[in-house]
Parts: C-alpha cells; structure tokens; sequence
C-alpha cells in the first residue's frame, strides 16, 4: 500500500498499479496533511493484524537496512529506527 498526498498524482503516475514492478499496489489518500501518524490509521483495514514495515518516501534509506527489520523475531511488536546525524550550531538555532 502507498498513501499518498501531495503530489500523488505523480506517485500514482510513475508507480500505477505496480505490474512493472511485479507488485500489486493499493493506494490511500491522506487528504488532510494531519501528522505522519495518521497514516497508520489509513493502512489499519488494509494491514489488518499482520506485520509491516511503515517507510516514509520522503527519507531515503539503503534497502540493506530493510532486512533486519524484516527478520524480527515474532515476539517484537514493534521497532522504531533511528539515523544519529551530527548537528551543527548556526545562528539563531540549530541545524
């Protein structure tokens, strides 16, 4: 499942029901850009009681990464990865 927003369109464009890829791929619409943990709401019916891996399209990860989320032992209900980044103090704040 993608759950798109802005610019869905061109997601649903470039990805269409996913044949190309040899996948078969549903859509979901947030319509109102109200926080990342809705998005979770809207996949509920599709995911059901099954396990997933919620990925954010817009943060890039090395699909290396994916593997050990994916072989979770059964008993895990959940993980939250992080990415430590050097922080540099900039005027008026941080960046």
């Amino acid at each position: 499942m993608i759950i798109v927003g802005y610019h869905g369109d061109v997601v649903r464009s470039y990805f269409d029901d996913g044949t190309c890829f040899g996948l078969q791929i549903k859509y979901a619409t947030q319509v109102v850009q109200d926080g990342t943990g809705r998005v979770v709401d809207l996949a509920r019916d599709f995911v059901g009681q099954s396990p997933f891996v919620l990925s954010y399209g817009d943060i890039l990860v090395d699909s290396v990464n994916y593997k050990s989320i994916v072989d979770l032992a059964d008993d895990v209900e959940a993980i939250v990865s992080v990415k430590q980044t050097r922080c540099e103090q900039r005027r008026g704040g941080f960046r």
